[in-house]
């Protein structure tokens, strides 16, 4: 699980919310002294009415562990998710 995610995350913020970095950006972060590896993540998030909230959805590396066997929690809001929509 642990190789899934990554020890620091940089983001960039437009108007308070995260938005993309340019790939050209990815070289200066990688000449940062101690930076061992700098890789792109897929994300986004999307508004759960159930929720009343948004999820933020990260992709993981090919080879990862799940993330839905992470503290049971993907499971966890699929079952707020689906007693929300039977009601």
């Amino acid at each position: 699980m642990r190789d899934a995610h990554p020890d620091i995350v940089v983001q960039k913020l437009v108007g308070g919310r995260p938005t993309t970095i340019p790939a050209s950006e990815r070289a200066k972060l990688g000449d940062i002294p101690s930076v061992r590896d700098v890789t792109p993540r897929v994300w986004g998030y999307i508004f759960l009415p159930a929720l009343q909230g948004n999820v933020t959805v990260v992709g993981a590396p090919r080879g990862a562990a799940p993330l839905s066997v992470a503290n049971g929690v993907l499971q966890e809001v699929a079952a707020i998710c689906r007693r929300a929509s039977t009601r």
